[in-house]
C-alpha cells in the first residue's frame, strides 16, 4: 500500500509517485503551458503530480487569466496538478525535496534563471531548453537541452517518459546535477 510521502499545505503525494517540479513565474515565455500539455499527454499513465510553484508575478496572489487557462487545461487530471501559487524564497528549498524531476521549458531568452541553478542543486535532473544563458548552466549529464523552436510538448514529453521510466537514469542526472552546480556556489 502507498503512504503519503508528503502532506504539506493539504497536498498528498504518495511515495510511489514521480513528483515534476516547475518553479518560476506563470507567465507564456516561460512555457509552463507547454509543459501542462506534455503533462496531460502522460498523466493517465503513470503515478505522477505535477508541482507547479510560482505565481503570475513576484509576490501576488491573484490569478491571471494564463493561470485561469492552465487550470482548465488541467482539468481532466487535476488530481495529478498542484498549484502552490506564490511561495517565499527561504521555503522554496523544502519544495525541491520532494521533487524527482525539474522542468524550466524557457521560451525566453534567459539570461540566468536562479530556478535552473537550484534544481540542480536539489539534485533534480533537468529538462531545459536552449534559452538565453541556460545552456552554459547546464551540461548534458545533468539535463535535457530541448529545441524551444521545435515541437516543444513532444520534446518534453519524451524526455519526462524517459526519466519516469528510468530510475537509474534519474539518479545519475541527479547526482551530475549536484556536481554541477557546485560551479555557481560562492
Amino acid at each position: 500500500t502507498a503512504t503519503i510521502l508528503f502532506l504539506f499545505s493539504g497536498f498528498n503525494i504518495l511515495n510511489n509517485e514521480i513528483v515534476i517540479i516547475f518553479t518560476g513565474r506563470l507567465q507564456p515565455d516561460k512555457g509552463v503551458k507547454e509543459l501542462f500539455l506534455a503533462f496531460k499527454h502522460i498523466a493517465h499513465l503513470y503515478k505522477v503530480k505535477l508541482l507547479i510553484i510560482g505565481a503570475s508575478g513576484y509576490s501576488t496572489k491573484n490569478k491571471s487569466r494564463f493561470i485561469k487557462e492552465l487550470e482548465d487545461i488541467s482539468d481532466s487530471y487535476k488530481n495529478q496538478v498542484i498549484l502552490t501559487g506564490y511561495i517565499e524564497y527561504n521555503e522554496i528549498a523544502d519544495y525541491y525535496k520532494i521533487g524527482n524531476i525539474a522542468v524550466l521549458p524557457s521560451l525566453c531568452e534567459d539570461a540566468c534563471p536562479l530556478s535552473c541553478i537550484e534544481s540542480l542543486a536539489s539534485g533534480l535532473p533537468l529538462i531545459t531548453t536552449n534559452s538565453g544563458g541556460i545552456p552554459e548552466l547546464v551540461d548534458n549529464k545533468s539535463a535535457f537541452i530541448i529545441d524551444k523552436e521545435k515541437d516543444i510538448v513532444d520534446q518534453i514529453e519524451e524526455k519526462l517518459i524517459l526519466l519516469i521510466e528510468n530510475k537509474e537514469l534519474r539518479e545519475t542526472m541527479g547526482n551530475a546535477a549536484r556536481l554541477r552546480a557546485q560551479n555557481f556556489s560562492d
